[in-house]
């Protein structure tokens, strides 16, 4: 648990919210023809560049358990200007002793503008100003600036007595230029040095390569279903809930509370299992809502297709919802909702909405009244709703609604959504731990946590595979033929003006921290 919430701090520490929720839940392999595919697994993270073999573009995937981003670059165009930045930065500075954070003759944290440019925003130097105390003597005195290797320096420990020295302070993570220039592109975190060196996987290995795809599989984010069902006035019947294809204004009003319509021919990723084909087996939209750590999918009884005489739609149907562990019924028929209405063995969790007549303050009248008319003019007559939950005798789950809660059509929505997340996780970790007749009990593990997994299994194949090799390599005498070849990047190249594809421009990365790992 404490290995996927760093990794969410570290891959998210400087992103806004919307940034990450405009992340894509989908990883698609961009189609650039014959492309070299390399993978890196530094930490917790793995670094995939897939370059072109007849062009300059390349894309540039980054995995880890809370998360994967990718980005398409021309690769020898960006490798170029990174180049030709450090060369211009190193020149003025020869004189300068080596820096601890890079192999270039620059300062610890790199120039104040250097690292806007990079748009890693230290705006935070006054705030860390005034943490000065007792054993922070190394801090400038001025109010606006402070040396430019304070966070550094903050980080390593030195600007703190040693009555307060914690872990944070020494948090192997440092802020900087990368020491090498191939960390520009090949890092599981971007901006923050000092994890460990990336580690490039065995090309063309099997058990690497259906790991990841297993990998890419695994949803980003924790994904729930959860059935949504309208019983109008009078209807007790399995079949007439089911056939239901209308509902009141009212319930309309909630549906769009609970989350964003979809149109399900162009969703991607996690569907519930509906239909995203473009065929409209299960309707032409739904209702889906997500957070930075959640992504739910509704079933929408009246958003999917069930026609009288049209058995196999209402099979359809009654098997998307009845594999749901929570359903969010709105009750307007009258009469008390029964938990066997819709059978199934799946059925753990019931949000029951109850349209309930009631009177509220009103707020918008100012002034005094008479005792006489008090009645009329504070007070006005509105719709509530009633909101309960009820469970399936063998499930032990405790929620907010258990007690029934009375709460107005604007505030209702965002309510139950609430409570239907965390009976969804609730059931997931239930269904998972109870004993079962095919065997015990199984710990419940959360997606991130699986995908963590994946990436330690990648990281004990690649070990493998390197202990097989250096054992070969110490059997038989080298030769010029085990040495890191061009063959496959095309021809070598000292220079990355000189990369004519991306092909190339890996080539030259590659070697690049190759080298820079034999001189470490």
């Amino acid at each position: 648990v404490n290995e996927v919430c760093l990794d969410m701090i570290l891959q998210n520490y400087n992103r806004s919210s919307e940034d990450i929720l405009s992340i894509s839940d989908v990883t698609i392999k961009e189609d650039f023809g014959p492309v070299v595919e390399r993978h890196w697994i530094q930490h917790n993270g793995i670094v995939t560049i897939r370059a072109q073999k007849e062009g300059p573009m390349a894309q540039i995937i980054l995995r880890s358990s809370s998360g994967t981003t990718s980005r398409i670059v021309d690769l020898p165009a960006e490798v170029y200007r990174k180049f030709s930045e450090r060369a211009e930065k190193q020149q003025p500075a020869a004189s300068l002793p080596a820096s601890p954070l890079s192999d270039s003759p620059s300062s610890a944290f790199g120039s104040m503008s250097q690292s806007i440019s990079r748009g890693r925003s230290i705006g935070r130097s006054r705030r860390l100003h005034s943490m000065a105390g007792p054993g922070m003597s190394g801090l400038h005195h001025e109010t606006d600036t402070l040396p430019q290797d304070s966070i550094a320096r903050l980080l390593r420990g030195e600007l703190l007595s040693q009555a307060e020295m914690s872990r944070a302070a020494h948090f192997s993570l440092k802020f900087g230029p990368a020491p090498c220039l191939a960390l520009e592109f090949i890092n599981a975190y971007q901006g923050l040095q000092n994890l460990e060196m990336p580690t490039m996987l065995p090309p063309n290995l099997e058990s690497v390569a259906r790991s990841l795809r297993i990998f890419d599989n695994t949803a980003m984010v924790d994904t729930h279903k959860v059935s949504v069902a309208y019983v109008g006035p009078g209807q007790t019947t399995e079949r007439e809930i089911l056939l239901n294809q209308q509902g009141s204004p009212a319930y309309w009003n909630f549906l769009r509370g609970l989350g964003t319509i979809r149109r399900l021919g162009h969703m991607q990723g996690f569907s519930a299992g509906l239909d995203t084909s473009g065929q409209d087996s299960d309707g032409r939209y739904t209702i889906g809502w997500r957070d930075l750590i959640a992504k739910l999918v509704f079933h929408v009884g009246t958003l999917m297709p069930a026609q009288e005489g049209k058995q196999e739609q209402i099979t359809r149907k009654k098997a998307h919802m009845g594999n749901d562990y929570v359903h969010i019924v709105f009750n307007e028929s009258g009469r008390d909702y029964e938990f066997e209405t819709i059978q199934s063995q799946f059925n753990f969790v019931q949000i029951i909405v109850t349209p309930v007549d009631g009177r509220l303050l009103n707020r918008n009248e100012g002034g005094t009244h008479a005792p006489s008319d008090q009645a009329e003019r504070g007070t006005q007559v509105v719709q509530l709703y009633k909101v309960k939950t009820q469970t399936n005798p063998n499930v032990p789950f405790i929620g907010p609604a258990i007690e029934p809660k009375v709460l107005a059509l604007t505030a209702l929505p965002a309510f139950v959504r609430s409570i239907a997340i965390h009976a969804a996780i609730f059931s997931q970790v239930f269904s998972s731990s109870r004993s079962a007749d095919t065997g015990p009990a199984t710990e419940y593990v959360s997606l991130w946590r699986a995908r963590l997994q994946i990436i330690k299994r990648v990281r004990a194949h690649a070990e493998r595979e390197q202990a097989k090799q250096m054992s070969a390599q110490r059997s038989q005498p080298s030769s010029p033929s085990d040495n890191p070849s061009w063959a496959e990047y095309g021809e070598p190249i000292s220079d990355p003006s000189l990369a004519s594809s991306a092909a190339q421009a890996l080539g030259y990365l590659v070697h690049d921290l190759d080298s820079f790992a034999s001189r470490e």
